[in-house]
């Protein structure tokens, strides 16, 4: 979601969802999809961050001090009401 909102210092989780903390995953398939979910959620950050994503989050206006030229406005997050 940081990614989607144009956020810059985004961070992998220290831990895995609770759904990996269980005994199924004490082994070591288990820690090969607990490992497999850290490199995924690793490859949408950089997925998300590539696809221009966070301009999602924001609004073409028309900016008057470029003689008409598109501005973007962030409708919501971290850089809302800061344009």
């Amino acid at each position: 979601m940081a990614a989607a909102e144009g956020g810059s210092d985004i961070c992998i989780p220290s831990t895995p969802p609770r759904k990996y903390w269980g005994i199924h995953y004490q082994n070591c398939k288990g820690r090969e999809k607990v490992n497999a979910w850290f490199e995924g959620y690793a490859h949408g950050i950089l997925v998300a961050s590539q696809d221009g994503v966070a301009n999602y989050s924001m609004m073409p206006t028309m900016g008057l001090q470029n003689y008409g030229a598109l501005k973007w406005t962030p409708l919501f997050g971290p850089r809302a009401g800061s344009a």
